[in-house]
């Protein structure tokens, strides 16, 4: 994994796995049960949607363009 994750979170995974609960590495994946750490986008500490992480800096490039209710039959790069 990655990302940072602090002592105290490692700690309580921990725990809860002597305590029975099976550890999820990717809430994502095939199951959503267990414990484990969760997949999101943060920034200074606060969560970020998607498009405010990744489209809204994309959309300062003069060759990116959003259309709406559009169908795409292909995409070049």
């Amino acid at each position: 994994c990655s990302r940072a994750v602090h002592p105290l979170t490692k700690r309580y995974l921990a725990a809860a796995e002597q305590a029975g609960l099976p550890f999820n590495p990717d809430f994502n994946g095939a199951s959503q049960e267990g414990v484990g750490v969760y997949q999101i986008t943060t920034k200074n500490g606060r969560r970020m949607s998607a498009a405010r992480a990744f489209l809204r800096p994309a959309m300062k490039r003069a060759n990116v363009r959003v259309e709406t209710n559009a169908l795409a039959t292909r995409i070049l790069f």
